[in-house]
């Protein structure tokens, strides 16, 4: 024969398979599906952080004592406001608020807070350089003292999860969800036609 081995090889492979039109569908779906374990691992890997991270929040014993004290703090300070003085609830925006708050002490030792930047303070003694969520969580130590070990413990799936995309991930598993049915159709013709 003319035809080399891995020519004839090839022939007999058109002959029993298609032309290449009916061909480039399945050789795509084929690397498609060959590469679906590695994609499947890694949005199962960022699936399970951002669960890791939610369960850790969820599961907190240290969160709610943290967050009870912001809520505290700020229903101490908003005293004699009507709309803040009597919040019920506290967001996330309010412990970088406390972060950015400076705290001084006034005649009686008790803290006095005003947000940064503004005028200079009023003649009062500063509570050294901490602002007011150190002065809390320093609060926080003297009812729970490793409170601090506690946060780190519980929120540490939440630095592992922050660079985690939710809308990428969600894309992936539609992709990856898109390919399986487009496989299972494929299956479907294909043993359709070979009856």
């Amino acid at each position: 024969s003319k035809w080399a081995p891995s020519e004839c090889f090839l022939r007999r492979l058109l002959d029993g398979a298609g032309p290449v039109q009916a061909l480039r569908p399945r050789v795509e779906l084929a690397l498609r599906l060959a590469r679906f374990p590695a994609e499947i691992a890694v949005a199962e890997r960022e699936i399970r952080l951002a669960l890791s991270a939610i369960s850790g929040v969820m599961g907190s014993r240290a969160l709610p004592m943290l967050l009870e004290g912001v809520l505290l703090l700020g229903n101490y300070v908003n005293a004699g406001s009507k709309t803040l003085g009597a919040a019920v609830g506290v967001t996330l925006e309010s412990l970088c608020k406390l972060s950015h708050t400076r705290c001084t002490q006034d005649e009686d030792g008790c803290p006095t807070l005003r947000s940064r930047p503004s005028a200079p303070p009023p003649p009062k003694q500063p509570c050294g350089s901490e602002n007011a969520l150190q002065w809390l969580v320093r609060q926080l130590q003297q009812r729970t003292p490793n409170i601090v070990a506690l946060l780190l413990e519980d929120l540490g799936g939440c630095s592992k999860a922050r660079d985690v995309d939710l809308g990428a991930v969600g894309a992936s598993v539609v992709k990856l969800g898109g390919l399986v049915k487009t496989a299972q159709e494929r299956c479907s013709l294909d043993s359709e036609a070979s009856f």
